[in-house]
């Protein structure tokens, strides 16, 4: 048994191209995915579901449920969904053990709903009295047995990271369960999580802010989990942390920085060290490199050299006025105010962008990475991009639909796609993964308003309230499963 009916299962998806289909969803209000499937919440509150069946495109056991309405949101792990009413009721589908099932904590989530959280494969829902209800995966973080005297009230927010959960008591407590390799034993560090005012998560690893500065670690201690190299550096005066893959980065009061996890994340040169002691706003990571802004708009990185630890053919470039830094995994690209970019890195990952160097020099309001590519947005709605061909590097076959009116551009790991003021739709990249929507041009020539994605398909909302997808068949890309139940 699923959700008082949850079916379904999940996916792993092929990478052939297909007949894309325009479906009429009416009134369409958001849609949700998981890896390789999606759920449409209509403005009434019914949910339509398409894609791969395995990963909760097939939503048949509980389509009673969905037609029904009432619905106002929908949360996804990989493989499942959990859909909400506006009563605080929950019904599931998607892979059974990855949230799709509920039957074992149906009774609890009849009602009182205010918010769920997530894992890569289970749920945790927050009642509105306090308590903490979960399901899915047991070593994901399904199975809150252990705990669960600890979080029948009291609990204000949880936090999650990939199999792991510490929810965050009124009175600054934690409680933590999930894999306790990654997070979900914290017993080493019990007797310092009090007073924590927040949390933060990397994949395998936790770190919490106490109200007196100070922070206490635990999870994965190859990937953050111990901070014991610097402890003494972390005993007060920490204003914020930040996440980043396999490390955690944490600055002080000062602008000094702290920084613990894997890829050798703390050994650089003394000279790097100085200028890591103040003024330091943020850090930005490729896999192996980091990139921190100081107040003055200068930049220091540190790491790997051939993936962004080396910016010394750009040092006078980032030596004042950078605002942020984006980052794919293996280059950087520093936006400047006045709209200037300066790229490093792996050349072909995105770090050489030579080839549109005067398109880069002004003007550039916002970029977007993908796999091994960016995609800079102009103030005069045009887009620039460089980086891997494969990955949407290369747009040059609609180049001259990507020079003026470009509102948004949505990147997926190996393509892009971009909303212009008039309603239309133009993609690039690798076809497999979104980058050719020609089979349903017609359909995005006008009146979209918004666009959704998953792993390697997009869905498009039209003012009426119909969707377009296109992408991988199995993916969520294919929606002609759904004409049917859709009255087409």
């Amino acid at each position: 048994m699923a959700t008082p009916g949850a079916n379904a299962l999940k996916k792993r998806g092929s990478r052939l191209s297909f007949d894309p289909v325009l479906i009429s969803v009416a009134g369409t209000s958001s849609i949700a995915s998981t890896s390789g499937s999606f759920a449409a919440v209509k403005s009434g509150g019914s949910v339509t579901t398409w894609g791969d069946p395995l990963s909760g495109g097939d939503s048949s056991a509980v389509m009673p449920l969905l037609l029904k309405g009432g619905f106002v949101k929908v949360y996804s792990t990989r493989k499942a969904f959990a859909a909400v009413t506006d009563a605080g009721a929950v019904t599931c589908w998607g892979d059974l053990k990855w949230g799709g099932d509920i039957s074992a904590v149906y009774h609890l989530l009849q009602g009182g709903v205010q918010d769920i959280f997530l894992t890569v494969s289970a749920f945790a829902a927050l009642k509105n009295n306090g308590s903490v209800v979960t399901w899915g995966s047991a070593k994901g973080g399904g199975d809150s047995s252990a705990v669960t005297q600890n979080l029948q009230s009291n609990v204000v927010l949880i936090y999650a990271n990939q199999s792991a959960f510490a929810a965050v008591k009124f009175d600054g407590t934690v409680v933590t369960w999930g894999d306790p390799d990654i997070g979900g034993d914290s017993s080493a560090v019990s007797s310092q999580l009090v007073d924590v005012k927040r949390i933060y998560s990397l994949r395998r690893a936790f770190a919490a802010l106490r109200l007196d500065g100070s922070v206490v670690t635990w999870g994965d201690a190859t990937c953050g989990g111990d901070s014991s190299a610097v402890r003494d550096q972390l005993q007060s005066g920490v204003q914020t942390i930040i996440s980043l893959r396999k490390a955690f980065v944490a600055i002080k009061t000062d602008g000094s920085i702290v920084v613990w996890g894997g890829n050798d994340v703390s050994i650089f040169s003394q000279q790097v060290k100085e200028q890591l002691q103040h003024d330091v706003k943020h850090v930005y990571v490729t896999n192996r490199a980091f990139a921190a802004v100081k107040s003055n708009g200068s930049v220091v990185t540190w790491g790997d050299l051939d993936t962004g630890g080396d910016s010394s053919g750009m040092r006078e470039l980032l030596e004042s006025d950078v605002e942020k830094i984006y980052s794919n995994e293996v280059a950087f690209v520093a936006l400047k105010f006045g709209g200037k970019v300066v790229t490093w890195g792996d050349a072909k990952g995105g770090g050489d962008s030579s080839l549109v160097r005067a398109k880069l020099a002004g003007g550039v309001l916002q970029v977007f990475p993908a796999q091994g590519a960016f995609a800079a947005l102009t103030s005069d709605g045009g887009v620039v991009t460089w980086g891997d061909s494969g990955s949407g590097g290369d747009s040059s076959e609609v180049a001259d639909r990507l020079c003026s009116g470009v509102k948004q551009v949505y990147p997926l790991k190996r393509a892009y796609a971009a909303l212009k003021y008039d309603g239309s739709v133009v993609t690039w990249g690798d076809p497999n993964y979104g980058g050719d929507s020609s089979e349903v041009e017609k359909e995005l020539m006008a009146e979209v308003d918004k666009i959704y994605f998953n792993d390697m398909a997009f869905a498009a909302v039209k003012s009426s309230g119909s969707v377009v997808t296109w992408g991988d068949a199995e993916w969520g890309g294919d929606s002609s499963t759904v004409k049917s139940q859709l009255g087409m």
